[in-house]
């Protein structure tokens, strides 16, 4: 049996997760967030897992979850930020189901992030505005490619899991 999975991918702060958790629960499948599988793999967060061993390290054991999922259970996955970056990761994201990508406004998105900078590695520190702002521009034109965009823009996840299990059923 082919296993169809529904990635979501974007920036921080898009809703990845709690729209996963929506998704997954209004298509009655598994949800699995990616970020949460690498930290119970390393025994560590992310924080610790930048902080210890730095993004390379991080980005390793992304690469690694991603490669595994091809053989798994039919299920919605929320992945990191920085997942799509990765040539490897985005051709085992596309070759095992469908690749969504959740957009957000700027400001939004700050007003989302703001309060969770001391557990985002890559905002923390001093400048986190700036940091944000560069990373954000940097990664606008990597997010290409995704079978589908969504704009998660002052909307609910419950809405926004309607709108993409609408568009999924219309092909």
């Amino acid at each position: 049996m082919k296993r169809v999975h529904i990635h979501l991918i974007g920036f921080m702060g898009t809703g990845k997760s709690e729209v996963g958790r929506a998704l997954a629960k209004r298509l009655n499948i598994p949800f699995f967030d990616a970020d949460r599988a690498i930290e119970k793999k390393a025994k560590k967060t992310i924080a610790h897992i930048f902080a210890s061993h730095g993004e390379a390290r991080f980005r390793a054991l992304e690469r690694e979850v991603a490669s595994k999922l091809a053989s798994s259970v039919s299920r919605v996955i929320a992945w990191g930020g920085g997942a799509w970056l990765s040539a490897e990761n985005r051709k085992n994201l596309l070759g095992s189901g469908t690749v969504i990508l959740l957009t957000c406004s700027e400001g939004e998105l700050w007003k989302r992030l703001e309060p969770e900078i001391p557990i985002r590695p890559l905002l923390s520190g001093p400048s986190p505005r700036a940091k944000f702002k560069k990373l954000l521009a940097k990664r606008k034109s990597a997010y290409k490619g995704a079978d589908l965009t969504v704009p998660t823009t002052h909307k609910t996840p419950a809405e926004i899991a309607r709108a993409i299990h609408e568009r999924l059923k219309k092909g």
